[in-house]
């Protein structure tokens, strides 16, 4: 499910946040905030994003928490000739799977850690799924730009974005191909398929600071 690089990427995070920890607090100047993101909640994916700002000007986000295994891109399965059909199964089961994401903010203005910022965003999502009693999945690798806005009212974060960037994409699924010229099956079997596709990003968390 993981490779070595995606493991590297998030402990290089994880410390650059902790050593940013470190050296801040002993000036004051640092916060803390906890995030839950409801349009990812929707998407069936459950992360807990933290988010330590810092220098005045930066801010460095982890995130990570469950999914539950989702559709695939069922409109990119299916052009595949005038004559043929293509029938994929449906997915008889979605399992729980886990989806981290990491990111660095810089604020347009020095001070507060609020209004205007752009940031860079990598997220890794795993969706477990199964058909025909076989395991499937879904991976996803987004690499984000965007642009974004953080408010606050007393304790109480809203920060919301938007951006390009693009997703790579592999999933396993079964399928079937059917010649309509002679009603036969002539490819029944699960494949694998790696896509590359541009990407639109628009979202909001809501927060508090600790």
């Amino acid at each position: 499910m993981f490779n070595l690089r995606k493991i590297f990427c998030l402990l290089a995070f994880i410390l650059s946040f902790l050593s940013s920890y470190t050296q801040e607090n002993s000036s004051g100047n640092l916060e803390v905030a906890l995030y839950c993101s409801p349009l990812q909640i929707i998407g069936l994916r459950f992360p807990i994003i933290a988010e330590l700002n810092y220098g005045n000007r930066f801010a460095t986000q982890i995130g990570m928490g469950p999914t539950i295994g989702k559709d695939f891109l069922a409109g990119l399965i299916l052009d595949i000739g005038e004559f043929r059909d293509r029938d994929r199964t449906k997915i008889e089961k979605r399992n729980v799977g886990i989806q981290f994401q990491c990111a660095q903010k810089i604020y347009f203005k020095k001070g507060a850690y609020l209004n205007d910022y752009i940031s860079f965003l990598y997220r890794f999502g795993y969706f477990p799924t199964e058909m025909k009693g076989k395991d499937t999945f879904m991976k996803k690798n987004q690499f984000y730009l965007y642009y974004g806005k953080r408010v606050k009212e007393g304790k109480t974060i809203i920060d919301y974005w938007y951006g390009l960037g693009f997703s790579k994409i592999k999933y396993l699924f079964y399928q079937q191909v059917t010649d309509r010229r002679y009603n036969e099956v002539i490819e029944d079997d699960f494949q694998i398929k790696l896509i590359t596709l541009p990407a639109f990003i628009l979202g909001f968390n809501i927060g508090f600071e600790l």
